[in-house]
C-alpha cells in the first residue's frame, strides 16, 4: 500500500487502508481482537458517513465539502439526541488506550 498519510485525502480503495488502522493499534499498544474489531467498525461507520465510498474512495476535490456536510450532520444528530459519530470513533480509540480499564488515560498507557 502506498500509505494514506502521503496521499490524503482518500483515493479509490482507501477504505481498506482505513480499516487497517485498527490493526496498527494492535501493534502499538497490544489491542485485543475485540478492541480491534470495535475500532474497525467505528472507523468504517465514521468514514462512510464522511463520504468515503467503500469502492471508489473520496476524491480530493470533494474532501472539504465532505467535512462541511459531516459537521452539519453531527450537529443534527446532536439536536435529535442521537449518538455522535465522532464520539463513536473516539470511544473506540479511548477503550484501546485505557490499558487498565480504569476510565483514564495516562502517560504510561
Amino acid at each position: 500500500s502506498s500509505g494514506i498519510n502521503a496521499e490524503w485525502p482518500l483515493r479509490p480503495g482507501d477504505m481498506d487502508e482505513i480499516l487497517y488502522w485498527p490493526d496498527r493499534m494492535r501493534q502499538l499498544v497490544n489491542a485485543t481482537d475485540e478492541q480491534v474489531d470495535n475500532m474497525r467498525a467505528a472507523c468504517y461507520t465514521f468514514f462512510l458517513n464522511k463520504g468515503v465510498d467503500p469502492v471508489n474512495g473520496l476524491l480530493r476535490e470533494n474532501w472539504v465539502e465532505s467535512n462541511r456536510v459531516f459537521s452539519e450532520a453531527e450537529r443534527e444528530r446532536e439536536r435529535r439526541g442521537e449518538p455522535s459519530l465522532i464520539g463513536l470513533l473516539s470511544d473506540a480509540y479511548y477503550d484501546v488506550l485505557d490499558d487498565d480499564g480504569d476510565g483514564t488515560v495516562d502517560v504510561d498507557e
